[in-house]
């Protein structure tokens, strides 16, 4: 049987209330001795003394549990590094204050719409939020604290909603000065079919097009690009002989496999079409050519969204709503000049 606090008071010749304060820091009303507290210590150990985590998260009503939604969640090992970089900076964050985490890829998804207060979390952090009336109805009805990671918007903040993200538009602008330093007009965006109307995307999408203009360029629908992880629509547009010279990618997870069929079509890159990433992991090193690529600073990001969390968990006020990181650009060899 487990041993108990009864077991170790009474072969420590204490009461409980002077285990549970030693051990458990319980009572405020009960001092004991520093040797006394020793006492209880050693002989716990020699009972081998675990504590009862359920039993504790019953009288604390806590979990000790953090839920990580992310709705298209992908390989860690292999390809692009970004959920890698992004569970470094959850785990790294809650783990050593004593928080699980758990991965939840359809947590919202589920008929009841009241999945994010079932009381399986103490709290959520939500990557890749999708600004729908469903989803902000969501919102204002949740009684568990929330941070929304990759999301920014008037529509959240107003609603008390935490946020984290990066600075969408200033990356944009670092991709399309590169290239209209090199001399391309013509560029395109391409964007997963799989994540089309997820803030982050819309705000990628949207900063591409102020770009172009803020540069003097034409921009349109026509160079919003959608295409699947595996790029397969490639060989059907370049046959089109597209007057693009430029592609700016959503991430880095597609520049692999565009580059990839890029080659597979004759193309030199980038001689014939120049790429740009976005996330800029180790990943960008281990493609021919290595992926020119926005950088954000995912763990960081991921880190920050935790902490913020845990201050709300815990009762302590964050006065920040929206948090923006600043974006950097790492120059490799997928771009050059016409």
């Amino acid at each position: 049987m487990a041993v108990t606090i009864r077991d170790v008071a009474e072969a420590a010749g204490v009461s409980p209330m002077a285990v549970s304060k030693v051990l458990h820091g319980k009572g405020a009303n009960v001092r004991v001795g520093k040797d006394t507290a020793e006492l209880i210590r050693r002989v716990a150990s020699e009972l081998q003394y675990q504590p009862n985590e359920l039993a504790r998260s019953f009288r604390m009503r806590r979990t000790f549990t953090i839920g990580l939604v992310f709705e298209d969640w992908s390989r860690v090992s292999g390809g692009s590094q970004y959920f890698a970089h992004l569970l470094d900076g959850v785990t790294g964050a809650a783990f050593p204050a004593g928080y699980s985490v758990t991965i939840c890829p359809q947590l919202v998804n589920v008929s009841s719409g009241n999945a994010l207060n079932d009381g399986r979390f103490d709290g959520l952090i939500w990557a890749k939020f999708e600004s729908t009336p469903e989803n902000l109805v969501r919102l204002e009805n949740n009684r568990t604290p929330i941070v929304l990671l990759h999301a920014s918007s008037p529509e959240i903040t107003k609603r008390g909603v935490h946020t984290v993200c990066c600075d969408n538009a200033g990356a944009m602008r670092l991709a399309v000065d590169h290239l209209v330093a090199f001399g391309h007009q013509r560029i395109a965006m391409v964007l997963p079919i799989q994540k089309v109307n997820d803030d982050e995307t819309r705000d990628r999408a949207q900063g591409f097009k102020d770009a172009m203009e803020a540069n003097g360029l034409e921009v349109s629908e026509e160079d919003i690009l959608h295409w699947d992880y595996d790029a397969t629509e490639f060989g059907g547009w370049w046959r089109k002989k597209p007057p693009h010279t430029a592609l700016v990618l959503r991430s880095e997870a597609q520049g692999g496999s565009i580059i990839r069929e890029a080659k597979s079509y004759g193309l030199s890159l980038p001689e014939d079409l120049s790429l740009i990433g976005f996330d800029s992991t180790e990943y960008c090193d281990t493609l021919s050519p290595r992926l020119t690529s926005i950088s954000q600073p995912i763990e960081r990001m991921a880190a920050r969204a935790t902490q913020i969390l845990m201050s709300l968990i815990e009762g302590r006020s964050e006065p920040v709503l929206a948090e923006v990181y600043s974006c950097g650009f790492d120059v490799r060899e997928s771009t050059a000049a016409i």
